[in-house]
């Protein structure tokens, strides 16, 4: 009798072994294939898996998860929570929780919220302390946030420096990731340009909504070649600690 228990245990256990290859090489397959459907599906399912096993990939002590899930239906208290008002009013707020990264630490994450949930391509995506990048892609119930942190392929944010009773325009394009700072161009003048001044979305180029916290001024310097302006703006938002962030829904 104990030899067919043991026997079955070993059965059993390669069931599981040959059960675990199956599953990782669907993932690698989906996550590679040049079918988009087929890709969703396959992104949908290691969601779903990595929820089960893992959950998000940061500590949880500092998140409620019963606040989150009031807030799902409130989101009038999760703007006011958050301290987007005035143009963002209109948007939202709808919470995700991140489930692992992708290609690099500093690429793309993938989020449990998709369609099924209201999110679609090019979305804004925040944190309580600010913005973090914008949906890249859009499955059925899971998404591919790309971050404001892709050196690689850095996006274009058009923003606004509130200095002095002045306001100054620019572009968010590039990220410094030994300062944590993002890098902002196309400044003309910035003679009355204060350090710890405050810089947000303009809403140009329909992308970002207005309104949005990017963070404040820490330096102005001069690009590589000594000619151009560039503001560091130095950013509260900890990306190397994303647990749960906001897609800005309409």
């Amino acid at each position: 009798m104990r030899k067919r228990k043991k026997s079955m245990f070993h059965k059993n256990k390669k069931y599981g072994i040959l059960w675990m290859i199956l599953v990782t090489g669907f993932f690698i397959f989906g996550i590679f294939s040049f079918s988009f459907s087929w890709r969703g599906i396959f992104q949908d399912f290691s969601v779903a898996i990595g929820k089960f096993f893992t959950g998000p990939t940061v500590n949880l002590e500092r998140y409620d998860r019963d606040l989150l899930v009031s807030l799902r239906e409130e989101n009038a208290q999760l703007r006011d929570l958050l301290g987007y008002k005035g143009s963002l009013a209109n948007y939202e707020m709808i919470p995700a929780m991140v489930v692992y990264r992708t290609s690099s630490f500093e690429d793309t994450l993938i989020v449990d919220r998709g369609k099924k949930d209201g999110v679609a391509v090019n979305m804004a995506v925040v944190t309580e302390n600010g913005l973090i990048g914008k949906v890249e892609e859009v499955y059925s119930k899971s998404s591919l946030i790309h971050l404001l942190t892709d050196t690689m392929y850095p996006m274009k944010v058009s923003v606004s420096i509130h200095s002095s009773g002045e306001e100054f325009h620019g572009v968010l394009d590039g990220y410094d990731s030994s300062s944590n700072t993002f890098l902002v161009t196309s400044i003309e003048n910035v003679e009355n340009l204060e350090l710890g001044s405050r810089v947000i979305t303009n809403g140009l180029g329909n992308v970002f909504p207005s309104g949005i916290e990017v963070g404040t001024v820490s330096e102005v310097t001069t690009d590589a070649l000594g000619i151009s302006l560039v503001v560091k703006v130095k950013t509260n938002v900890n990306f190397r600690h994303l647990g749960y962030l906001f897609i800005l829904g309409k």
